[in-house]
Order: structure tokens, then C-alpha cells, then sequence
């Protein structure tokens, strides 16, 4: 669990630094939002219980994620209650950061794919990518919700 926090950690102190870079905040708000960044994901590491889900996973792109674990969609929804998705991810060999990757690649094809048709611009384009590669990132370390016993 370690190695996931500190990989998700890297992958958001790296995005905020290149917000820096681009002049889009300042030093001292970019060490503010490294440390919430830091808390948060620290929160979820530990966080057990509903984030929201049903059968579509609460917004994740469950059958990309299934396809970079290398295990059926069905098999992933069978696994996921009561585990975040790195947690079945290296359970599987693989790393949070493989799945979190896949994830974004696929997430960032659609989203070139709405600016191929004139539905967003670049620079929409380019702050979606952000806010779905953070949105990615927590999605990583929530724990989906258990199926009551009912159904």
C-alpha cells in the first residue's frame, strides 16, 4: 500500500509542479496543494466504504481497467467490493500505476476524440485531461462499496 500512496503521491506533486511551470499557480500554492494532496490520498489509503459505484463502478472505466490487470470485466466486478482497484491490480502482478495509466490513456483518446469533432477546444481539452488524470489517480485508492447480501 506503501508503493501505491507514494506512486500517487509522485504522479500529483508531478502534475502540480508542471502547473508551476506553466505559470498557472504559485510556489507557495503548489507546497499548499502538495500537502492536501498528500493528506487526501493518505485518507484514502486507509478509507473504507462507499464512494458512490452501482454496477458501472462509480465512474470508473471498469473494463479498461480489467483489460491492463490482465483478468475478465466480470471477474474485476466479482473482486472489487471491498478493495480498491490497486489493491486487485497487484494481486493480479500488476502495479496501480499500470491500471491508473491505461486509464488515462484511454480517458485522454476520448477526450482528443472530442476535439477531432469540434466539441471541445485544446484548451478545454487540456484542463479535462488534468482533472480526469487527478479523478484517476483517487479512483485508484477508493474502496468500492460491498453488494449488500440482498442484492
Amino acid at each position: 500500500a506503501a508503493d501505491v500512496a507514494t506512486a500517487l503521491k509522485n504522479a500529483a506533486h508531478t502534475r502540480i509542479d508542471q502547473e508551476v511551470t506553466a505559470g498557472k499557480i504559485t510556489a507557495a500554492q503548489a507546497t499548499q496543494e502538495k500537502q492536501q494532496a498528500d493528506t487526501r490520498i493518505d485518507q484514502q489509503m486507509t478509507q473504507v466504504g462507499p464512494q458512490g459505484g452501482g454496477p458501472r463502478g462509480g465512474g470508473r472505466d471498469l473494463t479498461t481497467a480489467a483489460q491492463a490487470i490482465g483478468i475478465p470485466l466480470t471477474q474485476l466486478q466479482q473482486e472489487l467490493p471491498g478493495k480498491t482497484l490497486a489493491a486487485v491490480a497487484i494481486a493480479h502482478g500488476k502495479t496501480a500505476t499500470d491500471v491508473a495509466t491505461a486509464l488515462k490513456n484511454a480517458a485522454h483518446t476520448r477526450i482528443d476524440q472530442e476535439v477531432t469533432a469540434g466539441k471541445i477546444t485544446a484548451a478545454q481539452a487540456t484542463a479535462e485531461k488534468q482533472q480526469v488524470d487527478t479523478r484517476i489517480d483517487q479512483q485508484m485508492t477508493q474502496v468500492a462499496p460491498q453488494t449488500p447480501a440482498g442484492g
